[in-house]
């Protein structure tokens, strides 16, 4: 084997984020050359960000209304311990 192979090996192991960090690749960079996969799969990934979008809103909406997704409720009014001492 070169130590092309070896190195090429060792890369395979990795995952794709220590991977990217390593050989210093950014997300502009992957989005310029996967650009004619990213035209081909577009409204999938429409989608997928709209879902996205979606449950960042619904994260937001329950904090400000204090209720959380586990059916429990945070009540940001009340009086804690803390006010009675």
């Amino acid at each position: 084997m070169f130590p092309l192979d070896y190195l090429l090996n060792y890369l395979k192991t990795l995952d794709e984020v220590s991977l990217c960090e390593l050989l210093e690749i950014s997300t502009e960079d992957l989005l310029k050359a996967f650009h004619s996969r990213i035209i081909e799969r577009q409204e999938q990934l429409e989608e997928e960000v709209e879902m996205i979008q979606l449950d960042d809103r619904e994260i937001t909406d329950e904090r400000f209304s204090g209720e959380t997704t586990n059916g429990g409720v945070a009540d940001l009014g009340s009086t804690s311990s803390w006010d009675d001492a």
